[in-house]
Formats: structure tokens, sequence, C-alpha cells
């Protein structure tokens, strides 16, 4: 390990170390000059680079960034140090030197966390941990990205236990020291001049976003060579769309996302600006974009990079919202939305679908329309009305249309009615007959559609199993004492929980039989980062549990947690929630492999938070993949069998639990629908659901667009200290959690 000294980052000559990888790297420059410089060529140029280093090249890469950083990077994984050498090299190579010693002072503060907190001295001049707490000088170079969805997820201010320093805190000598590498010289002095050619070519990274958009902004000369740029890019890609082969489906694809990567940096301050905008216009970067928003895309585009660009990044959408972000307020707000079945041009010509068998078959002879790859969400069309509703905006007009059929009679809404509701009847009456001969996928997505429709009605019977409605007496135990009555009220006065309590975790065991939060990394013994397990009468908290002989009596037992004064239903615990046929469909489910990553909590979970979390449905994008996009979560395909039935699982499982959920609170049902009307549709909503294993988290607020509901489905834990309850803290209330049960949050 090289000696602890505070060093600032210098671009060492690579020939010192390697004359020959110099060389090679220097002809590769020569290489990639000739080319026109676009961010395709400059990864094409990565890549090729990289796949001819051999293992001496890699030690001397390891030898070369010890030198320029003056810490020892070999405790950095071997792609790391790669990609860092990469895109120093880059940037250097086009006068970028001030990125490239930030992208060495980046590779510094990696080795600093990963020794912080060991017996080591810091090896730099940046302090971490002043780095962490004192984000407003560690970002100021950054503020104008700070709106930017890419590439990386920044901590929030008030996610950051350590208190706030300020510049004082350091040695004078070492604030100085930090600045110098900073570039606070507006442009055009901090940067030399550079070809339009270079500029194209220069890749969008973590810390040059804001030199990027100020380089932009300094040359109004590249705008219109920039627009056109995009726009060549997208159309070479647009010829290609419906070739379902092609050996440059690779380049092609990364060419449109980066070009949506780059057109997603351009700032406010260069968009509202009138030369871009007559930029925009005489590039024709603006019909393009137009060619791409081709809503016949789901069915026509039959590439492969086509069908994973509208998976992974809906382009068919993302380049327009792009633009759309690009017209002034005052024309925006003057559109309207109109009615896609009144403004639709119908073609009249090919043989006309007016029932629902012809629709039926004209799918079975064509099951390829339904756009299970680039849409997964599509499999799900005949779950309802509204689904089917959707669909034939989307996708299922267009396709039919090019298959030849005239589809003009589903131009009125009561033909698109009748059209559905005759669907079921015909489905069930070619059971199995007519299933014989069709494609494997369609057959799969058909029978669970039937499926569902029929199990739909049965989670409500079995809540209402012994009364009318929720309202009205149960007939089996409405002539008992109240304590034995199935639905019980609980009345509350809602109390915020103090925020100090958040993030602490709860126990009914004795303190030697706690479990140990987990470890913090590089935190400190008895570090005050570490939450306190409570008890539950430290929260003044009351327990409440089910009764066996109601249970036994009624089938179920529910409690309403009801707001004092108003009356209000704020939440509710249902136990024995399911039937024992929809109990072990949903164990089933959940017991399958899942395919879809956990998800990762905030800063507030660090102690006492166990177990997975594994979302289903669709995601906001959090800034993890260059183009990245609302979507589908990566796993939830609909390419294979395997796929559909996964799906299918996912949607009984939403299905099943807001159908219980609706006979509580048909307001929150309502809303809970609403919220999601525009999402992606798992089933019949746009809600996610959440498939939880050994999950444990500790006291929390969450800030969810809406209410929602969970289900415990399999309990295995030490009864007598309830573990695995579950608190309304603001209520002052828990629950005893048991299989089968269901609750409100």
């Amino acid at each position: 390990m090289f000696a602890s000294t505070a060093c600032t980052p210098i671009v060492q000559p690579l020939p010192l170390f390697s004359p020959d990888l110099h060389s090679r790297v220097d002809a590769s420059f020569q290489k990639l000059r000739q080319e026109k410089m676009t961010r395709s060529t400059t990864q094409a140029w990565e890549r090729e680079l990289s796949s001819s280093l051999s293992e001496p090249d890699i030690v001397s890469i390891t030898k070369w960034l010890a030198a320029s950083t003056a810490m020892e990077p070999s405790i950095l994984p071997e792609d790391t140090i790669i990609q860092a050498f990469l895109n120093v090299q880059l940037l250097d190579h086009y006068h970028q030197r001030n990125s490239a010693l930030r992208e060495l002072t980046s590779i510094q503060k990696q080795i600093d966390k990963l020794l912080f907190g060991t017996n080591g001295t810091q090896q730099h001049q940046h302090n971490l941990f002043e780095d962490l707490t004192d984000a407003s000088e560690a970002l100021s170079d950054n503020e104008e990205d700070e709106d930017e969805e890419e590439d990386f997820i920044s901590t929030p201010l008030n996610e950051i236990s350590s208190p706030l320093s300020s510049e004082s805190h350091s040695p004078e000598h070492k604030r100085q020291r930090f600045s110098e590498i900073q570039d606070p010289s507006p442009l055009p002095f901090f940067l030399p001049p550079i070809s339009f050619q270079e500029f194209d070519g220069l890749p969008i990274l973590a810390r040059n976003k804001s030199k990027w958009n100020k380089l932009l902004q300094a040359t109004p000369g590249f705008w219109f060579k920039k627009c056109s740029s995009w726009a060549n890019s997208l159309q070479m890609s647009y010829n290609h769309r419906e070739e379902t082969t092609d050996d440059d489906r690779q380049q092609y694809y990364q060419s449109v996302v980066d070009v949506l990567r780059e057109m997603r940096q351009v700032k406010p301050s260069i968009y509202h600006d009138q030369a871009w905008k007559t930029a925009v216009k005489t590039s024709n970067l603006h019909s393009i974009v137009n060619l791409w928003s081709d809503p016949k895309c789901l069915v026509v585009w039959k590439s492969d990079f086509m069908q994973i660009l509208i998976r992974k990044h809906r382009i068919h959408e993302s380049l327009a919202l792009v633009l759309f972000n690009w017209i002034p307020e005052d024309v925006t707000k003057v559109w309207t939305e109109e009615d896609f079945f009144k403004v639709f041009l119908f073609q009249t010509q090919g043989k006309k679908i007016t029932k629902s068998k012809e629709l039926i078959r004209a799918i079975k002879k064509n099951p390829d329309i339904i756009p299970r790859r680039a849409y997964p969400s599509s499999i799900f069309f005949l779950l309802s009305l509204q689904n089917f509703e959707l669909a034939l905006e989307q996708w299922l007009i267009y396709g039919l249309e090019a298959l030849r059929y005239n589809v003009s009679f589903f131009k009125e809404k009561e033909n698109i009615k009748q059209i559905y509701d005759n669907i079921w009847p015909y489905l069930n009456q070619m059971i199995p007959a007519f299933f014989a001969n069709t494609d494997a996928s369609l057959r799969l997505i058909l029978q669970r559609s039937v499926s569902f429709r029929k199990l739909i009605d049965k989670p409500p019977k079995h809540i209402l199993q012994n009364k009318k409605t929720l309202n009205t007496t149960c007939t089996k135990c409405s002539n008992l004492p109240s304590e034995y009555h199935c639905m019980q009220k609980i009345m509350v006065t809602p109390q915020k929980l103090e925020d100090k309590y958040l993030g602490c975790g709860v126990s009914l065991a004795e303190p030697h039989d706690h479990i140990k939060p987990i470890p913090i990394p590089h935190s400190k013994t008895g570090s005050k980062n570490i939450k306190p397990i409570l008890h539950p009468e430290q929260l003044k908290l009351k327990k409440y549990e089910w009764n066996n002989e109601i249970l036994r009596n009624c089938g179920m037992q529910i409690f309403l947690i009801v707001e004092e004064g108003t009356g209000k239903i704020l939440d509710f615990w249902i136990y024995n929630a399911f039937s024992d046929e929809i109990f072990q469909q949903l164990v089933m489910h959940h017991s399958k492999l899942q395919s879809v990553k956990k998800l990762t909590r905030g800063s507030k979970f660090n102690s006492y938070s166990q177990g997975k979390m594994i979302p289903k449905g669709a995601r906001a994008p959090m800034g993890g993949a260059p183009g990245d996009t609302y979507t589908f979560y990566t796993g939830m395909e609909a390419v294979t069998l395997k796929d559909i039935e996964a799906l299918f699982d996912d949607a009984e499982d939403s299905m099943i639990l807001s159908e219980a959920g609706r006979v509580i609170l048909l307001d929150v049902y309502k809303d809970l629908q609403d919220i999601s009307a525009h999402g992606d549709r798992l089933g019949l909503s746009g809600a996610n659901t959440y498939s939880c294993n050994n999950y444990t988290s500790p006291l929390h607020c969450d800030n969810d667009a809406g209410a929602g509901l969970c289900a415990q489905l399999d309990l295995q834990a030490k009864s007598a200290l309830y573990e695995y309850g579950f608190i309304y803290a603001d209520n002052r209330v828990y629950f005893a959690s048991r299989s089968n049960s269901l609750w409100y949050l």
C-alpha cells in the first residue's frame, strides 16, 4: 500500500508504464478519428480496446492508476479499474483534462470508502467524512444535474445521519488544495476549443454532465449539428425497424438509447432558446421523433432491437415526451385530450369483425398480434372491459388492420361492450376442442383468462359468507355477546409517532434475546447511528389478536380501526381472510421461484430490516440504467410459457387482495384504481404487488401514492413473542400475526 499522503490526482503518461499499450491506445484513437464521431462509435472503441487487454496490460493499467491517484487501486474490482482507465484516456485525448482529473478523484473516493473505518489513515486530501456530510460543497459542481434521472442515485441530505459540517471544520490548507481541482471558471475559458466531431463523441459520465451542457450552451454553432446527428442516428435505426434479423441490431439499439439519453440531458436554459427551437425544426428532428411515436409500433415493428427498445425504454413515448418538454407551455396548455374511438380513422376494407367469435378466430389465426415481448401487460387484454378497451387503443386495432381486417365496428362503445361480453360464453363452449390446434402461448393466455374471470367473485363471497353486506348482522354471532362478534371496532384518536422512534425495532423478547442490529458499513462500536429495540409498552401499544371460538363459529374475524368522533374507518385487519381454496392458491404462487430482484430500502431500514421484498408490476425510473423509464420490472416478461404463468399468478394475487379489501373499504379501493389507472396493468390494476419472504422492517413512515393491502400467508415464528406482528404506531395498536391474515395500511 502506498504511503498516506495528500495528493491531487495527476494523469500520468502511459508510456512510462507500458509503451506497447500506449501505442495500441494511440492507434485506436487514430482509427476512431477516421470514423464519424458518435456515442456509438466511442462505445465501440471502448468494447474493442477493453477486449484486447491482456493480463500484463491490466497489471500496467493498475500501476498507472496507482501512480495517477497516489493510492492502491488493486482493492477495486478489475472492471472498475479498466473502465476508469478508458474514461480517463478518452477524456484526456479530447482535451477534457479537468474531467479526467475528476474521474481519478472519483477513484480516490471509491478507495477511501473501502478503507474508511479501518486502522488505515486517509490517503488523499479529500476527507470522505467531510465529503459525505458537507454535500453542498462536494456537489456544488453538479447542481445543474439535480433533475437528471439517469446514471446514478444521489443520497438525500435528510438521509445522512452524521451532523453537517462546514468548510471551517477543515484546515485552511486542505480547503485550498481541495478547491485546486474544482472548475469554477465559466466557459469557454476552462475548456479548450474542440471540433464538433470531438464533442459529438464525448461520453456523458456522472461527473461531466454539467460540463457537457455548458459546452453545448457555449457553442450555439453545434446546435444544428447536434440535432442533425440525433436525427440521423434515429433515422438509421428506424429504417431497420421491421427486420427480424440484423447483424447490427446491437448498434442500432445502443444508438437510439444514446440519443434518448443525450436529449434528456439538454437543460431548459438551452431548449428555451429560440435558436435551439430553430435547430430542432431545421434538422427535421421533430419529424423523426414523430415517426418513432407511431402507435402501431407495438404490433408492426418486429426487429429484436425495436422490441427491446419498447420493452425497456418505451421508446415510442420517451422521445416524444422529451420533445413535449421542449415545447413552450403556452402552446401545450391549450391542447385537449380526445377520445381515441372518436378520432381514429377506421379503414373499411377487408373482412369485417362484428362478433366475438370472429375476433377470437382472428387472434387464433395470428397469435403474434399480441405484443408479448415488447409489452408484457398485453397478455391481460381479456381480464376486464377496461383492459379490452385499452388493448384496442394501444395495439389490437392496429394489429387487426395490419392483417387487413375491417374493425370499424369497434368505433361505437356499445359494440365494444357487446363483443367483450360475448367472448366468455364463446370461450367456455369451445373448451377443449377450440384449443386443440391453438398456439401454445395463446392457449395458455385464453385458459388463464377464463380461470381468472371465474375467480373474481370468490374473495368477497368468503368475507360476506354469513351476511348480505358488511354492515348487516352476521347470522352466526348476532345473538352472542359483543366480544364474540366476528366484526369488532377499535376506536382510536390518531397521534403521530415521534420521529425519534423511526428506525427502531420493536420486540417482546428479553434484552438478552434481542437480535443484533445489522452492522452499518464502517460504523464504530457504540455509534449513535444504531437505533434501539423497544418494548411495545414503551410506545403504549395495545395488542389485538384472533379468537379461536369466533373463527370456528363464523369462519373469520374482522377488526375495524375507527377514528373517534368522525367514525371514519382508518384501517382493518382480517383473520382467516381467504377461503381454503383461495388461500392454498396464494401460498402456491408465493412458493414459486422469483425472477425479479428484491428491493433495496432506504436508510431508515438499516438496522432491523431482513428478508426479501420482491416487487411486481411497473416502476418509475430510479436512475440505474441509461434511458431508463417507467416500465415493468426486469424479469417480468411474457415470452415463454413459464413467463406467462408467472404473470397470471401475480395478477391473480393482486386481484384476490383487491377484491377482498373492496368489501371493507370501497372508497379506498376506488381511489387505488384511480391512482393506478394509467399504469401498466398487473391483471386488473396498475397497482404494484410485493412478495415478501422472512421480511421485517423497523418503525417507519411510508410516502406511497395510495393505500395498500398486506396478506400474511404462511407464518413460521415463535407465537409466544408474536413475531412478525404488524404495528399501527400512530393508532397505538398492534396485531398478532397469523397465517391467512389480510390487513390495510
